[in-house]
């Protein structure tokens, strides 16, 4: 490919990964208007800014950075000093480094921008975190459309933890009390609970009805609900027992529209057993309320890791 190629490529990539980000309000405003442009980098490829959350850069490459025999593609956040990405790195101490992207390879090493003579790279996507200014995923080979779908993932649930404190502390139109429900609600407490607990009755996996080992989760993430109606809504969310709750809230797990559970074929096959996973078959499936399937979309879009 001829620099030509790298160009037209990166912009085509980034018209697409703008499309799907823009389809959510709250991720919408941070993203730039007009026809992004690329610029040269020091890497021997093209960079790309689509978007901007104050002093952070949501952006995308093309370079040979990697010195590997094909382009890699990079998709992620960059800043100037290490302050802007406390909340991004602590949400990603508290989930794992597995929430923020596509599949389940380790890191990369963190001692520079290539790889140690003899490495093999990967050949899929890997994440990484390096001299403390960037937070994103590297993509080998030319897969541009299995890039797009993880590059707006990982963005997607990136932004999200940078937006949680943010909603909260700027969010005039709410009173105190107001504040305190919605605040309630991002850890699935108060009456967002209540809510959820009008519509859900219990576990759709076991079963279990008593309240104290139940956890209510929403479907769609907090941070990405488009207003407070949203976040306290009860047919964004689910109750589930908690080893199931995690699994939901990390992607391992989702439903389809009419109630059938889905896992993931990342989750080892070996989790399974070890959980005691049901049958599908053998489950009672309860379908979705038209609101619930709207949230549940999302859910499978952008969380699910298929």
């Amino acid at each position: 490919m001829s620099d030509q190629d790298d160009e037209k490529l990166l912009i085509d990539v980034a018209k697409r990964v703008s499309s799907r980000l823009s389809e959510l309000p709250t991720i919408a405003r941070l993203l730039e208007d007009g026809n992004p442009v690329p610029f040269e980098t020091v890497n021997e490829g093209w960079g790309i800014r689509i978007g901007k959350f104050k002093h952070l850069r949501i952006s995308l490459h093309i370079d040979f950075s990697w010195q590997t025999p094909e382009r890699s593609l990079w998709a992620g956040l960059e800043g100037s000093t290490t302050k802007p990405f406390d909340p991004l790195l602590k949400s990603a101490q508290f989930q794992g480094i597995h929430h923020f992207y596509g599949t389940d390879l380790l890191p990369l090493p963190h001692d520079g921008w290539r790889f140690k003579k003899g490495v093999v790279p990967p050949k899929d996507f890997a994440p990484v975190y390096e001299e403390s200014v960037c937070f994103g995923i590297y993509a080998f080979g030319q897969d541009v459309d299995a890039f797009v779908d993880a590059s707006t993932s990982f963005l997607t649930l990136a932004v999200a933890a940078l937006l949680e404190d943010e909603i909260l502390r700027n969010s005039p139109d709410l009173s105190e009390t107001e504040r305190n429900v919605v605040g309630l609600a991002r850890v699935g407490q108060g009456k967002y609970r209540e809510n959820v607990g009008l519509i859900e009755k219990g576990c759709r996996l076991t079963g279990v009805m008593e309240p104290f080992l139940l956890r209510a989760s929403h479907i769609k993430p907090w941070s990405l609900c488009d207003n407070s109606n949203e976040r306290l809504d009860g047919a964004n969310g689910l109750l589930l027992t908690p080893t199931y709750d995690v699994m939901f809230d990390r992607g391992y797990l989702t439903f389809e529209a009419d109630g059938r559970p889905r896992i993931s074929s990342r989750l080892p096959k070996h989790v399974l057993s070890q959980i005691n996973m049901l049958d599908p078959s053998e489950l009672q499936i309860r379908p979705f309320s038209d609101m619930q399937k709207r949230y549940l979309d999302f859910h499978r879009k952008i969380i699910f890791r298929h």
